[in-house]
């Protein structure tokens, strides 16, 4: 039965094993037979369309495959400073769910936040229809975070951050597997700022920062140079321009991408191929200006 097996399907298989299968008759041996055919012919074909196909991470089974999954497969990219909700110029109320929903409305890939009210992290799931992975820069003042939510509303704009905290959140997409969260405090005094990520589908490494000045952007890349394999991902607020820093000719000799001119939020990717931007989106809502940035959006590949 092997020897003829073997003649049948030819070169496709080194080993072939044959398993007498009646399962009640459900099984007949042509049946089996045909299978062998089918997975014979799909071994012999070469179809880069089903390695865009996207596995939910419970359906690996083999490690090897995990290195695949991402392969061909184009990742919508935003970044967006929210300025804790507020509209430019700031008003009594803020527009924090508005301006989450108008970000995330079309179904992005990833989304990099910065200046995230504390309490409002664990409502960006119900907000975007993504998964959150955040991670708090300044904690609240007040005994919690959702009173400093009530103290804010009697007037967002002249409180801002201050009895809320502040916070990053990468959103992912559902279809995608998330692993290795990292956080590391890269200011030395003053304002406590943060740089945290994650690895996407267990490959690419996903930064999301929000930095002042070139000391605190080179912990920034040193942090993901020792955290990512050659693909990864930088997205954030650096309140500094390629103009004014040493850093992003760093960033260039280690392999990433050009940052935009002339711009303090930014964009890197290495090992993946930019297919569009980054590009500034419009972001105003009903005749208002939603926050002092303007979000960034590309495409990688």
């Amino acid at each position: 039965m092997v020897a003829k097996l073997r003649e049948r399907l030819g070169a496709g298989f080194d080993e072939v094993h044959v398993v007498a299968v009646q399962l009640l008759g459900v099984l007949t041996r042509r049946a089996v037979v045909r299978l062998f055919r089918l997975v014979a012919l799909l071994n012999q074909l070469s179809l880069p369309t089903l390695e865009q196909v996207q596995l939910a991470a419970d359906d690996i089974r083999e490690p090897a495959l995990e290195q695949h999954l991402l392969t061909l497969v184009r990742i919508l990219l935003r970044t967006w400073n929210l300025f804790h909700g507020n509209s430019v110029p700031p008003q009594r109320r803020a527009f924090l769910e508005e301006m989450v929903r108008h970000i995330a409305t079309d179904g992005p890939d990833l989304v990099c936040l910065q200046e995230v009210p504390v309490w409002a992290l664990r409502r960006l799931d119900a907000w975007s229809g993504m998964r959150t992975v955040g991670a708090v820069a300044r904690a609240p003042r007040l005994v919690s975070a959702e009173l400093g939510r009530l103290t804010t509303e009697l007037h967002h704009g002249l409180f801002r951050s201050a009895f809320t905290g502040e916070a990053d959140a990468i959103l992912v997409a559902p279809r995608f597997g998330v692993s290795h969260e990292r956080t590391l405090v890269v200011s030395t005094s003053g304002l406590r700022r943060i740089v945290h990520g994650l690895r996407l589908d267990g490959r690419i490494f996903v930064a999301n920062f929000h930095t002042q000045g070139d000391e605190q952007l080179r912990a920034v890349a040193d942090f993901v140079q020792s955290q990512a394999d050659e693909e990864a991902i930088v997205a954030g607020d650096a309140n500094v321009r390629p103009e004014e820093s040493n850093v992003y000719g760093l960033l260039r000799r280690r392999g990433f991408s050009e940052p935009l001119p002339r711009s303090i939020d930014q964009m890197l990717v290495r090992g993946l191929d930019l297919a569009r931007g980054p590009a500034a989106l419009p972001h105003t809502l009903d005749g208002l200006v939603l926050s002092d940035h303007a979000p960034l959006e590309a495409v990688v590949e």
